[in-house]
């Protein structure tokens, strides 16, 4: 083979060697290596096991040695770990200093102004285009305030309605015995308005010709005066004042004793002053066709003679009449039967100008005092009329429809921080019978400036601890139709994260005072935020005192607690009954009002549901807005209290407090029904949750709030929310199925007031029980003493009676 260019001896390059030339030995290649290892014979064999097992013996045994010796110098207890954690304490709570910067914005009076012209250039009944057209307004206004959100949520539900195209429309009529008509109530102010036709909603349609038959306010004991006394009711029409009782509890009475229709009227005696009589009045001249000529008391704050009041009077409240217990939503199912949740007869409502042209003639028996009015009339009780009249028929004619109508609900929120499940709720209304300043336009101002003052702090970085809801409902004077059924389709979440409910209802209805409605858990937070703003409603020395020192000096004082100011509880017809009365949630209202003392026998300020309730009418209450802008104040450092607060404000004392002083007003018959045994189980329950709640309040105003953490705090929160639910019954109810709150709920057989026991509440003067309805008065105790033991079982979760506070 050619060595190209291979020389011997030459250093070869690896670029230039030829493959071909190198060579390679192998020849020691396929011999293995020999490698010596001194131990590899010594651990062989026989001699090798028994050295391994020496080995590993020795060092079980040091192992031994070691973890002994180690032993000695141990503690006696178990040390854990070090764990690095990280502390939080609270990141927010309340701050008077935000409390004043929102009470500082509050000095646009321009803005209730533009508010009550804006609501009361219109009549607003519910599923209406004007109505519509507000809460439009109020949406397309909020979206520029940058909530959160702002939603509006729809219902479909069945309102009722006068029958415009009815010929005669809805009326009182006076008849001759040649069945002319004699007389006809006017159905509203010179017939300006016959969009507003006289109406008590949800009434039944019908036509009646018959006698008439006074029956004053239509209460149980009224009734029984008339039946001892042997006056025919059956089949009669029924006249009946407004006042004392619910306008739908007297037509619901009226119906059991057989009446063929039921005419409402508001007596001067329940709507005027009390020397309405001696000063000469509407009653007191009559025009060309015998009625009561009015007087023009338009600058007066008492009814005139030609207004006529308004009402629903449906019987039971559980929203829309068609969807109870649900959500009227587009496309679920509609009851076809209302189940005699409303009146089966025709009721009208009349002015007291109309009542006296119906009550001058009147035969019949004389009545007692109590049964007497201020109309210059005898107030006798019929039936029918004395001659020569006696041939003379009253007809009552009430035409209306039952219409599916969509009502808006207009929601804005502020999400919390740090407790965005729980949720704070302010709410109003917008729709009324009338023009509806006072009811429902100072509400509305009063709602429109609040929103914005939480809207400007919200808008410089500050966010609430707990989540803010601002809330308008529709078809609240339809038995609060537009809170139910928000409530329905939030029920869960309202029910575990509802911290309160802050009612905004007839807020300027007087000048002379300050007056509240809640839950007793709200007491204290109440009267804290009166105490943050000063009194404006009097010229003088006046203003150096508080909203706080008035309410004090001027209101009633509280039977429970002397030395403070009477707080009422919740009214039963109100837009926070379904948040207070079915979900258990902790509610209050507040307003300035009239001389509740003075004028104690007024269920309302006079032109409440009537067209007299214009924009004079307020501004001759507070022609300054001053009462205004100190609500807004006062709401400003509750909402703030409420949803800022690191420990919800409640004062658990409050209840104990209540119930003892409810115990001591059940009736002696309805304790001796009960028996002794069940006696003693409400006392007990009744004097364990007490001391519960004495050292659960304790503790909560001894802590040392710097050392809490955000988790205690939440704990603490949640105990404070479902307190008030351990009083909520899923079952029915003896009284009012609708109603779940056995601790309160309004009266059996009055809607307006409000009772604590509902159960073991029973009408005055009842005849004896019979041994079915002791046996459901007994049950009624139990699920009693049940929800007051589980109140109790909430204070006293998680730590013991001698658990330090620090422990908790």
């Amino acid at each position: 083979m050619p060595s190209r260019g291979y020389i011997a001896g030459k250093p070869v390059s690896r670029w230039e060697a030829d493959s071909d030339n190198i060579d390679i030995e192998y020849k020691n290649l396929d011999k293995p290596i020999q490698q010596f290892n001194p131990c590899s014979q010594c651990l062989s064999g026989k001699k090798g096991i028994i050295i391994k097992g020496v080995i590993v013996l020795v060092i079980f045994l040091l192992g031994l040695i070691v973890g002994y010796l180690i032993r000695r110098n141990v503690h006696n207890v178990f040390i854990a770990p070090k764990v690095k954690q990280k502390y939080v304490g609270i990141q927010q709570d309340y701050d008077p200093d935000i409390r004043d910067e929102l009470q500082a914005r509050v000095t646009h009076v321009g803005n209730f102004e533009d508010s009550l012209h804006m609501l009361t250039k219109q009549i607003r009944m519910s599923g209406t285009c004007n109505a519509v057209a507000i809460l439009n307004y109020i949406k397309d206004w909020w979206e520029t305030f940058n909530f959160d959100s702002v939603t509006v949520k729809n219902y479909t539900v069945l309102l009722s309605y006068p029958n415009y195209t009815a010929f005669g429309g809805n009326h009182v009529a006076l008849r001759g015995e040649d069945n002319s008509i004699l007389f006809e109530t006017k159905i509203n102010n010179s017939n300006l308005h016959p969009d507003l036709l006289p109406l008590s909603a949800y009434s039944h349609s019908g036509n009646v010709v018959s006698d008439i038959v006074y029956c004053n306010y239509g209460h149980r004991t009224d009734y029984k005066w008339l039946l001892d006394n042997g006056v025919k009711m059956d089949g009669l029409i029924h006249l009946i004042r407004y006042g004392k009782i619910h306008a739908s509890n007297k037509v619901k009475l009226a119906e059991e004793h057989g009446a063929a229709g039921v005419i409402l009227y508001p007596d001067p005696a329940d709507y005027c002053s009390p020397d309405f009589q001696s000063s000469g009045s509407a009653h007191s001249t009559e025009d060309k066709n015998g009625s009561a000529a009015a007087v023009d008391t338009s600058t007066s704050w008492w009814l005139r003679g030609d207004m006529v009041h308004s009402e629903h009077v449906r019987y039971w409240l559980t929203g829309d009449p068609a969807t109870p217990d649900y959500p009227a939503l587009s496309n679920v199912p509609r009851s076809a039967s209302l189940n005699g949740s409303q009146p089966r007869i025709p009721v009208l409502p009349i002015s007291y100008n109309d009542a006296y042209t119906l009550m001058r003639n009147m035969g019949g028996t004389s009545t007692p005092s109590n049964f007497h009015g201020n109309l210059n009339v005898s107030y006798n009780t019929g039936p029918g009329f004395s001659a020569p009249k006696e041939k003379q028929k009253v007809e009552l004619s009430v035409n209306n429809v039952f219409l599916a109508r969509e009502i808006d609900q207009v929601i804005a929120i502020i999400r919390g921080k740090y407790e965005k499940d729980h949720y704070v709720v302010v709410g109003t209304h917008t729709d009324s019978w009338g023009y509806g300043a006072v009811d429902a336009g100072t509400s509305y101002a009063v709602m429109m400036d609040l929103a914005r003052t939480f809207h400007d702090q919200f808008n410089k970085g500050w966010r609430p601890r707990r989540t803010i809801i601002f809330a308008f409902w529709d078809a609240s004077k339809y038995g609060h139709v537009g809170a139910y059924e928000w409530t329905q389709e939030f029920e869960k979440q309202l029910s575990s994260g509802g911290v309160a409910y802050i009612d905004i209802d007839c807020a300027i209805r007087g000048n002379y005072s300050f007056y509240a409605e809640a839950n007793p858990l709200l007491y204290d937070v109440i009267m804290q935020a009166s105490k943050s703003v000063s009194w404006h409603g009097d010229e003088g020395d006046r203003k150096e005192q508080t909203v706080y020192d008035i309410w004090r000096e001027r209101g009633r004082r509280s039977a429970d607690m002397p030395d403070k100011p009477w707080i009422n509880n919740p009214s039963g017809d109100g837009d926070h009954s379904p948040f207070f009365y079915r979900l258990g949630m902790s509610s209050l209202l507040t307003a300035f009002t009239y001389d509740t003392k003075k004028y104690s026998y007024l269920a309302d300020y006079p032109a409440h549901n009537t067209l007299q309730d214009n924009m004079q009418y307020v501004l001759n209450i507070d022609p300054g807005y001053t009462l205004h802008s100190a609500l807004v104040q006062i709401l400003c450092d509750i909402v703030l209290r409420l949803a800022d607060s690191a420990i919800i404000p409640f004062n658990v004392d409050n209840y104990s407090n209540m119930m003892l002083k409810a115990f001591e007003r059940v009736k002696p018959d309805i304790l001796q029904n009960l028996g002794s045994d069940n006696v003693y189980l409400l006392k007990y329950a009744i004097s364990n949750f007490s001391q519960a709640a004495e050292k659960f309040q304790a503790m909560l105003d001894a802590e040392n709030r710097t050392s809490l953490r955000e988790f205690d705090v939440q704990e603490i929160n949640d105990k404070l929310i479902r307190l008030s639910r351990a009083f909520v019954y899923d079952g029915n109810l003896l009284h009012y199925g609708q109603y779940r709150n056995v601790l309160m709920a309004p009266h059996p057989y009055n809607l307006n007031e409000a009772v604590t026991f509902p159960g073991l509440t029973l009408e005055e003067g009842h005849a004896p029980l019979k041994e079915f309805q002791v046996v459901r008065l007994q049950r009624e105790l139990i699920i009693l003493v049940v929800a007051i033991r589980r109140a109790t079982d909430i204070l006293l979760d998680d730590f013991g009676p001698d658990m330090p506070r620090s422990e908790f």
